[in-house]
């Protein structure tokens, strides 16, 4: 430590015991408060520690210490002070030779290694990592997992664009149907209409209430209202990003069936949200299908029913192509130059 080096502490467990016997952190350092505290700990106390040689922590590059120049050198003299204050041997010209080292570490070390290695530890321990590397997919109505806990979500340009842009992301409990020629580019199954999800869809005996997050007009809830012979409640959802819309907490009940019919990424984004805030939920992110399968929007001509990201655009055209043009882009980066797809896998459900 001579140096002004020390242990790559974020990943650094110290019993409260340690703290209590040998001193907390001296808050009169801006920057060096941490080597100060190792100096103590481990160059004059002598206290025993173990390494665990395994990449437990990834930590982004930055921060106070290494935010400029002045920073840097303000932590050089904190460092040669702490020195001072606890009676241990060093100078200046040591101290300033842990900057060459430092700017080393971005050109020796294996960045792409590294990473690997924290990914096996990711493995152990991201109980959704398995479902982080797949998508599941049905081909039939029916293959709905009503039984338990799932979100459904249509994959389509739109899906697969804004995953390529790191803005969403299958996990354990998405289950996708094929919506469209995007998904016949990685799967080989015909495309299900989100209409016909509301059409087909037979609930299980077990759902004794509907909600439906987003907007619901009278002649959607009637339809529903008839089809399902269940009461069909509608919460609003305020206009704006996700942050927003979650600002106040969403309830689900144990036999409820949820809608979201907000556009993606919003309805996916909402639904894991609410996932991970309530015990019970049955998702499925359904965008304007009930609105088709109501009738209360034109539904897209047969010969057409392939391209019907192309038929929405008679509607709100600016919007709607902007978005289009974004999603192409987002999926063609992530499949041609990211190679996104290189190493996720489609999985049919039988």
């Amino acid at each position: 430590m001579k140096f002004g080096l020390m242990p790559p502490h974020p990943s650094s467990i110290i019993a409260k015991k340690t703290y209590h016997k040998n001193g907390f952190y001296n808050e009169n350092f801006r920057i060096a408060g941490d080597f100060d505290l190792f100096l103590r700990f481990l160059n004059i106390k002598k206290i025993g520690f173990k390494i665990i040689d395994k990449n437990l922590i990834r930590m982004r590059t930055g921060g106070v210490s290494g935010k400029n120049f002045l920073s840097y050198w303000i932590s050089t003299i904190e460092i040669l002070r702490s020195f001072k204050i606890n009676n241990t041997k060093s100078n200046i010209f040591l101290i300033l030779m842990r900057i060459p080292a430092k700017i080393s570490q971005l050109f020796v070390f294996n960045q792409n290694q590294l990473n690997k290695q924290f990914q096996l530890f990711k493995i152990l321990f991201d109980k959704d990592y398995y479902y982080k590397n797949s998508f599941k997919i049905i081909n039939q109505v029916k293959q709905i997992p009503q039984k338990k806990n799932f979100i459904l979500s249509g994959m389509n340009l739109a899906f697969l664009g804004y995953f390529s842009n790191n803005e969403l992301y299958p996990h354990r409990d998405l289950v996708h149907w094929p919506d469209g020629i995007w998904a016949q580019r990685h799967t080989n199954l015909k495309k299900i209409p989100g209409r016909d999800i509301i059409k087909y869809l037979k609930k299980s005996k077990k759902i004794k209430k509907i909600l439906v997050l987003g907007n619901l007009s009278t002649k959607s809830k009637n339809y529903l209202f008839k089809k399902f012979k269940l009461r069909i409640d509608n919460q609003k959802l305020p206009f704006g990003s996700i942050e927003k819309i979650t600002k106040n907490p969403i309830s689900l009940e144990k036999n409820q069936l949820t809608f979201i019919t907000l556009p993606t990424p919003k309805q996916e984004k909402l639904a894991y949200y609410l996932s991970k805030t309530n015990l019970n939920y049955k998702i499925i992110c359904i965008g304007a299908s009930i609105a088709i399968a109501s009738g209360e929007e034109k539904q897209v001509p047969n010969w057409l029913k392939n391209y019907e990201f192309l038929w929405r655009l008679r509607r709100e055209f600016f919007r709607r192509l902007k978005r289009l043009i974004a999603t192409f882009i987002y999926y063609f980066t992530g499949k041609y130059f990211k190679q996104m797809f290189t190493k996720i896998r489609f999985i049919e459900i039988d």
